[in-house]
This record gives C-alpha cells, structure tokens and sequence, in this order.
C-alpha cells in the first residue's frame, strides 16, 4: 500500500462498492469519502470507523488500523533490524534445546516447524559468516 487513497480505491473496487456505499460501511459520507480517494488526509477516527469497515476480523483490525495510521503520517513504521549474531545464536539454541527436550509437548506438525525454523536460522548464521 502506498497511500490511504490507493488502499481505499482498492478496497472499494474489490468489493464493487460505489462512494455511497463505502461511505455507509465505513459510517462517512460518501464526500468523505471521495475526499479521501483523492488524497485527503482522514482523522484518526475516520481510519478507525474504515479499519472497522473493511476488516472483518476483529483480530486483525489492530494491524489495520496500525497500518492505516502510518499511511496517514500518523505514526512512523518501525525500523527494520537485523538480529545480532548473540541474538541469533541464543534464538538458535533455544530451538533446538526445545526439540530434545519438549519433544512430547509439542504436535508433529510443530515440531516440523521448529525443526524448519532452526534450519533457515542456521542457514542464516552461515551467510552471515
């Protein structure tokens, strides 16, 4: 997503909304919502009332709305770091401590996940040699 008007624009032709009927989703009227479309920075609570509007899983609706805000220029997206060698090498420890020793408390299908993890974890301690 580039913008609040690419994201809205988006949403509104992936589900044939016309502006009326974006706006009555959203609970905004359909000016609203056109001056959004075209650019327009929208309240913190217009991007709630939209996050509420087009997510229909309130457990995602946090990264929505998170996602909505830095669009705005409400909030900063966090930087992305690398994890130290210490970190990695603990992080890969860890692991693989997990899969000897809680084995039996863990379903097959994790245990094929952690074993996956440990393995892409190693390979990038290697690469980073």
């Amino acid at each position: 997503m580039e913008s609040i008007a690419s994201w809205l624009k988006e949403k509104c032709k992936m589900q044939h909304l016309s502006l009326r009927e974006a706006g009555d989703k959203a609970g905004l009227s359909h000016t609203t919502i056109q001056v959004y479309m075209r650019g327009g920075r929208p309240s913190l609570i217009s991007l709630k009332k939209l996050s509420n509007a087009f997510e229909g899983d309130i457990n995602l609706r946090p990264a929505l709305e998170d996602e909505l805000f830095m669009l705005a220029g409400y909030k900063t997206r966090p930087p992305i770091t690398e994890p130290s060698d210490p970190m990695l090498k603990s992080t890969v420890s860890f692991w693989e401590n997990a899969l000897v020793h809680s084995k039996f408390l863990m379903s097959p299908s994790t245990q094929v996940f952690v074993g996956h993890t440990v393995g892409y974890l190693k390979e990038l301690q290697r690469v980073r040699q």
